[in-house]
């Protein structure tokens, strides 16, 4: 997108294609464009997103636990005789993992409610 100001007012040059209605009630100014760029970007983006949930695609890295490493886990933790490494340990995960996996608090590592606020 090309943005001319002049004395006269401003004036605006797309590629084919491409809707000048999207930008709304904003002036055609300079940096206009980078920032029409930029929403233009972000809804491809977001459109590109949706259709790729809509085909059963999912984003982010793959987890590592399956059903059978979260139930040996909540069983280890219940036992008692387990803490979290050791648990991280026999599963092959790390122990942030076991901490999201069995939802417990913030306070078993040993961190103070102030320092994670």
């Amino acid at each position: 997108m090309l943005v001319v100001c002049s004395p006269a007012g401003a004036a605006a040059r797309t590629s084919p294609g491409v809707d000048l209605g999207q930008i709304g009630h904003q002036e055609l100014l300079p940096g206009v464009g980078q920032q029409f760029e930029k929403e233009l970007i972000r809804e491809r983006t977001m459109a590109g997103l949706a259709a790729a949930r809509a085909r059963g695609r999912v984003g982010g890295r793959p987890t590592v636990w399956t059903q059978d490493k979260l139930r040996t886990a909540r069983s280890m933790r219940d036992s008692g005789d387990y803490d979290v490494t050791a648990i991280a340990k026999v599963l092959g995960v790390s122990r942030a993992s076991v901490y999201r996996a069995l939802g417990l608090p913030t306070l078993e590592l040993g961190i103070s409610e102030s320092e994670s606020a």
